[in-house]
């Protein structure tokens, strides 16, 4: 008798594990999940760190015009962004709080619109992994709360692939198309990566248009067609005004290896695209099985192609062509953070390729859990951690705040180059003369001829204080220093937190060279 009704309730648990799966509530906790998430995260308030003080320093300092003019320290980020932050500083100050509130609000509407776009994109049983993977990114979490665009990214991406969407299955009707024209006409001020993901959908909606005119006239054509012409003068305006000029010759060295071989002609060059497609994945992605991760998004790229959803696949792909076509070029690098816009993509394919292997493996629910919790293990336990335990990666903050509290007059302070940035912010109420010892780019021992040349100043000072920050503690630079400052004075008091450390050193007491 039990054997009899073990079949039964089998299917009763199968049956109430689907209807929690597909219901409304899973959903809107998935949402929740995600945005208390990215709320703790920038609740938090982590201390800047290198990129973000850099970028920080230009907004501060400058005015709303001079934000017009190329930055200095080699960045650069879109106009709209930089004028958004700078206004949120003249009404509520330049507190980290206020400097991420931008990018913050935007991470919070590419999750809010992720959902409606998969609603259209994917199947509605599939659209739970996609939420999950979307949610729980660490990435997406990680990026909507830091002082730079690459939330603004995640948010015109789903805001232009929605609207696209809406065009299409209204009809293409005027007011659609208006509401997507102005969308991607003001995208391109506020995002300098969402262009490919325009370009993509342009270039979708226009083929349907065309193969499709003997049903619907040319009326589409002609919309869309002006659609891209609203965009591309958009566009062409942004660039050539405000970010070609404020491209620096050293953010193409930097990026030197991050842009796609084209025609490849050495084994390095046939071996970029997979290397990077893996690197991808994990960064930014923020995956670590890239054969399940690779497996899904054929089946749901073999899904779409056998139900002739040619909309759906252009969507998916064409903005990836655009990126490959520009890194080719040599004008738009493909690295982690740069390219975070094409979360969206990825995950809405990977979602319906593991559906799709799992509706063909429906009776072995042994693979088909296997399955899921090796693909979503990970970010899941990720973003669970980010909500009860939020990241940061430098504690410069509480270091420079000691450093403050202890100085005496007159000491002064020595630091490595990419210390100067937060160094500076901190400091700006109670600003400190400080010196760089330089750090040459790559190399494994910061401490160089420059260093060596400053020994005789902070030994005839006396006391001196040295700051080393954005490496690890325990790390060559920071042990060869100590080493090198021990054998010369004594040291009087020291201070450290992650990636950063603080030393004071009496240099008084005798000559130790």
């Amino acid at each position: 008798m039990e054997t009899a009704s073990s079949p039964v309730r089998l299917q009763s648990r199968d049956a109430l594990a689907k209807r929690i799966y597909l219901s409304p509530r899973f959903i809107y906790f998935l949402l929740a999940f995600g945005a208390l998430t990215r709320l703790a995260q920038y609740l938090a308030n982590r201390p800047l760190w290198l990129d973000e003080a850099m970028i920080t320093l230009n907004i501060i300092n400058r005015s709303y015009p001079e934000l017009l003019q190329p930055l200095d320290y080699v960045q650069a980020a879109p106009v709209l962004f930089l004028l958004a932050v700078k206004y949120c500083c003249e009404l509520w100050g330049d507190s980290e709080i206020v400097l991420r509130f931008v990018p913050f609000i935007f991470g919070l509407l590419a999750l809010a619109v992720f959902y409606p776009l998969g609603r259209r994109m994917i199947r509605p049983q599939a659209m739970p992994i996609a939420l999950t993977l979307f949610a729980f990114s660490r990435y997406a979490i990680h990026y909507a709360v830091e002082v730079k665009p690459y939330s603004l990214d995640l948010a015109f991406t789903v805001i232009v692939l929605l609207f696209s969407f809406c065009v299409l299955t209204g009809g293409f009707r005027f007011k659609n198309c208006l509401a997507l024209g102005l969308a991607g006409a003001a995208a391109v001020w506020c995002s300098h990566a969402v262009i490919f993901v325009m370009a993509g959908a342009g270039a979708a909606l226009l083929i349907e248009a065309w193969l499709n005119r003997k049903n619907w006239g040319y009326r589409p054509v002609v919309q869309t067609t002006w659609v891209c012409v609203l965009w591309a003068a958009s566009f062409l305006c942004s660039y050539y005004l405000f970010v070609l000029p404020t491209v620096h010759p050293n953010f193409f060295i930097f990026w030197e290896y991050c842009f796609f071989p084209f025609p490849p002609l050495t084994l390095n060059d046939l071996t970029w695209l997979p290397s990077t497609v893996l690197s991808l994945i994990n960064n930014p992605l923020g995956l670590v099985t890239p054969g399940l991760v690779i497996m899904a998004m054929i089946a749901g790229t073999v899904y779409y192609w056998r139900s002739r959803k040619r909309f759906h696949l252009l969507l998916f792909f064409l903005p990836l062509v655009a990126l490959l076509s520009a890194s080719a070029l040599g004008l738009y690098p493909i690295s982690d953070r740069l390219v975070l816009f094409i979360l969206p993509l990825c995950y809405l394919l990977m979602a319906e390729g593991a559906y799709q292997i799992f509706a063909c493996c429906h009776r072995e629910r042994i693979l088909e859990a296997a399955f899921l919790m090796l693909l979503l293990i990970y970010p899941v336990g990720g973003g669970a951690k980010r909500l009860i335990s939020p990241h940061s990666a430098q504690e410069t903050r509480p270091v420079i705040s000691y450093f403050l509290e202890s100085r005496q007059e007159d000491e002064p302070i020595y630091m490595n180059f990419s210390a100067q940035y937060a160094f500076q912010y901190y400091t700006r109420e109670r600003p400190v003369e400080y010196h760089i010892w330089e750090e040459p780019i790559g190399a494994t021992v910061y401490l160089n001829l420059r260093f060596f040349e400053m020994e005789e100043q902070f030994i005839e000072s006396g006391r001196a204080w040295f700051y080393i920050a954005y490496f690890p503690v325990q790390d060559i630079p920071a042990a060869i220093l100590k080493s090198f400052l021990d054998a010369r004075g004594t040291l009087i008091d020291s201070y450290s937190a992650a990636g950063t450390a603080l030393y004071l050193y009496d240099f008084s007491a005798a000559d130790r060279r």
